[in-house]
């Protein structure tokens, strides 16, 4: 499913993550692709595995390639064929922009041959 498809918006800055070298989330020893996140939700790809319900409560780390990592929370909003969405609570388990930004920053310098 391209970013252009997808036809549910978001209220924040929406970051796009590249397939090749995409952040990974971290759940119950598991590790998810991100598609896209913005500060108040994340986008992942779940694969052939069994997916988690809508309502369920999560928690997990987003692992960035840059190396450094965020603790999530957030209840899972959309269960859609391969990917969950995730609407983070705002309080404690959201990414601050300057973690989003710094990312973005982070793979135009990586992928800017690619236009």
């Amino acid at each position: 499913m391209s970013e252009k498809s997808y036809p549910y918006e978001r209220k924040g800055y929406r970051h796009y993550c590249p397939r090749s070298g995409a952040p990974e989330l971290l759940i119950d020893k598991s590790r998810y692709a991100v598609v896209d996140m913005c500060e108040q939700g994340i986008r992942f790809r779940m694969g052939r595995e069994s997916h988690f319900e809508v309502g369920r409560s999560l928690m997990g780390t987003l692992l960035l390639q840059s190396g450094k990592s965020r603790r999530i929370k957030g209840e899972v909003i959309r269960v859609l064929e391969d990917e969950t969405v995730l609407s983070l609570s705002a309080k404690d388990g959201s990414i601050p922009l300057s973690l989003l930004m710094e990312e973005q920053r982070r793979n135009i310098k990586r992928f800017r041959h690619l236009k």
